[in-house]
């Protein structure tokens, strides 16, 4: 080879080692480029991705929308007043949340409560045939009052409440203290069950 071939050939090697360096510098440019751009972010993106995940976290309770119902006056049609609540464990437990809520009463000013104070519910049980046992306190009497209308217009709220959210309840039995209650305060027999064909009726609530 000439010293001329010798000459040509190192101009042509330095030229390719030229380029590859540029490659190199695009490469590592780009990487650098990405990687400020992925932490580049807005403090307040950054909350906000932070808020979403607590919003949607596993720690947070489970709430759902019922249904509750209230008379606008004593011995009239039932009203349904959606409520967000948050949800008991199981169906058992979604149905004595409810119920606790609807002893709370309305929030529309159109509608009254039947429950003069504080629904007490013991607990809830429900059985495959479509049963379900509701557990009230002692003093459930004085929760409802004692006139006769009282004690249909609190009847009818929790039946009516309880059938229409839970269409697989069939039939439901009031206890007091765990045992079959007869009466709340004394005017509607409840030695039977609560069925739907009975107080929905009544209550003008459709299914």
């Amino acid at each position: 080879m000439t010293g001329k071939d010798e000459t040509a050939e190192r101009t042509h090697r330095r030229g390719r080692w030229a380029l590859a360096a540029v490659a190199a510098l695009v490469c590592v440019v780009a990487v650098v480029f990405v990687l400020r751009a992925g932490c580049g972010r807005s403090p307040d993106d950054a909350a906000l991705t932070i808020e979403r995940e607590h919003t949607w976290g596993d720690d947070l309770p489970l709430t759902r929308v019922v249904v509750l119902f209230y008379p606008k006056t004593y011995g009239e049609i039932l009203v349904g007043e959606p409520r967000r609540i948050i949800a008991g464990e199981g169906t058992a437990g979604l149905m004595k949340s409810t119920l606790v809520e609807l002893g709370k009463g309305p929030s529309d000013e159109a509608l009254i409560s039947p429950f003069k104070k504080e629904l007490k519910i013991r607990g809830v049980y429900s059985s495959f045939d479509g049963t379900v046992f509701v557990d009230l306190h002692a003093g459930v009497s004085e929760a409802i009052g004692k006139g006769m209308s009282e004690e249909i217009a609190a009847i009818k709220a929790i039946a009516g409440t309880l059938f229409y959210n839970f269409p697989q309840v069939n039939r439901i039995k009031l206890l007091v203290d765990g045992e079959p209650a007869r009466s709340l305060s004394g005017h509607v027999d409840l030695s039977g069950f609560l069925y739907p064909e009975d107080w929905m009726e009544t209550s003008g609530i459709e299914l």
